[in-house]
């Protein structure tokens, strides 16, 4: 993709190795940002971005000042948008999407201008985008307010999780609610555990195949992975993290039919 230095940067919300990751109550530290393998490039990143390390044996940078915008927007977009889908799937009621909303609407008359809309899938996409609207705008806010602790590493939160109140409660509110009934939902579950069954049927056919390569099934096995995941190093790391790339770049319908036809669940046709 070619990006930029400072856009990789920006992504990297846990800006540490894949050793010195899952470390609770460090913002930069909760999961890992790179492998071993990517440990090179990344640190050149850091070095000409200059990013600060944290001094110890292991490869730890705090955040670039841009993830917290970049995290914002996620966190923005993940949690209010999910509930304008939850109400199109007919997940959650009107009544149910606009008590969560309203809260953060904080521009006057909002029930007179709710009152203008004919539909209810009006009326949500209405309270969505003035949601997003004012959670844009506190952070923000908030992002020029704490920007010396920011610029130096030192701000260990979010910016949804230090916005003020009453909308911070009311974000947690939209996450409570959103993982009982929308991700917890019967038929995302589903899609779930099936997703947890493919994806480990997929590995463990094709790791211990690439590994070891001692068998005709096994050489029929990697045929069926594009030659451009293929790598020329020899170590078991680098040959797993081919595998990884290979099933992690699949669609869910791609995965889902080369998975039955490997296991013999399906057959491809026979014409």
């Amino acid at each position: 993709m070619a990006l930029t230095y400072s856009t990789i940067a920006s992504i990297a919300k846990y800006p540490c190795s894949s050793v010195a990751g899952h470390k609770k109550g460090v913002i930069y530290r909760k999961k890992y940002g790179f492998f071993a393998s990517e440990q090179q490039d990344f640190e050149k990143i850091a070095q000409d971005l200059g990013l600060i390390r944290v001094e110890g044996d292991e490869l730890i940078y705090k955040r670039h000042p841009l993830v917290y915008l970049v995290e914002a927007a996620d966190d923005i977009c993940y949690n209010v948008v999910d509930l304008e889908d939850a109400h199109r799937l007919k997940i959650l009621s009107y009544e149910e999407v606009k008590a969560l909303l309203m809260p953060l609407c904080t521009i006057p008359r909002m029930e007179e201008r709710l009152e203008e809309f004919d539909d209810t899938d009006a009326k949500v996409g209405y309270l969505r985008a003035i949601a997003i609207n004012t959670l844009v705008n506190k952070c923000s806010n908030l992002f020029y307010d704490k920007q010396e602790e920011i610029m130096n590493g030192d701000f260990n939160s979010s910016l949804m999780d230090a916005i003020e109140e009453p909308l911070r409660s009311a974000m947690k509110a939209i996450e409570s609610v959103s993982v009982k009934k929308i991700y917890n939902y019967s038929s995302v579950v589903q899609k779930e555990v099936a997703g947890y069954k493919v994806m480990g049927g997929l590995l463990e056919e094709f790791v211990p195949a690439y590994l070891k390569n001692n068998s005709k099934y096994h050489s029929k096995l990697i045929e069926l992975i594009p030659k451009q995941f293929l790598t020329k190093a020899d170590d078991d790391y680098s040959k797993i993290q081919t595998i990884l790339d290979f099933v992690s770049g699949m669609t869910d319908l791609y995965a889902v039919e080369l998975f039955r036809k490997i296991k013999g669940i399906s057959f491809p046709s026979m014409s």
